[in-house]
Parts: structure tokens; sequence; C-alpha cells
């Protein structure tokens, strides 16, 4: 097994280890602070506004699975470059953010009696 991890030099599995905690915590801290600023049930207002613009029935989960579409894409096109007022860094914590977010809604969707084979079609 190859024992580094060259974005946080990290030379051994303690250190990679602890380099995925410490990412993973100031993942939870950014979110922290944006949820003070945001709110906490944007995934239900945005899902509700895309149906009335779309005319289409769009879920919370469907919500979160487009901005990790959008934050994935920006992501990509980031590569290579330096960018001017995000970070590659920025990009990919949200990134992270929304992909626990979209596990989150996808499990509230099902216990209020949702069903994931429905929306796919």
């Amino acid at each position: 097994m190859d024992n580094t991890l060259s974005a946080t030099g990290a030379t051994d599995e303690h250190d990679f280890n602890q380099a995925m905690i410490d990412m993973l915590e100031h993942c939870i801290a950014t979110f922290r602070r944006k949820r003070q600023d945001y709110g906490d049930d944007n995934f239900i207002k945005a899902a509700k506004i895309a149906s009335i613009l779309r005319g289409k029935n769009f879920t919370p989960p469907d919500v979160a699975a487009c901005l990790i579409g959008i934050k994935t894409a920006r992501y990509g096109n980031l590569h290579g470059r330096e960018a001017l007022h995000e970070s590659q860094e920025d990009s990919g914590i949200d990134l992270i953010v929304y992909t626990a977010l979209m596990f989150r809604e996808e499990q509230k969707y099902e216990e209020a009696g949702g069903n994931k084979r429905e929306q796919a079609t």
C-alpha cells in the first residue's frame, strides 16, 4: 500500500487518517457556518420552487443531486488553473457537504414515505 497523501503531506496511515479527520471536521465546520447564514430548510424550498418552475415533481434529494452536479462541473473547470473568486478547495468542501446532505435528504425523504424508484422514472 502506498502510504503517501501528497495533498496533505501525510506519509503514514496515522497521518493519512488524521488528515482525513481534519478535512472532514473542516467540512463540518463550514457546513455549520453556512447553515447559520442560510437556515436548514433550503432543499425543501428549492424543490418546491423547481417543481413550480419546471412543472415536474422535484424532491429535496433531487435538488442535492443537482448541486453536486454543479459543484462537480465547477470543480473540474478549476482544474489546472487558479480561480479568482473561489478556490478549488472551497468547491471541494462544498461538494463533500452536498454529498453528505444528499444522503441525509434521501433518508428523510424515504422516512417520510417517498420512494426513490418512483422519482427515477
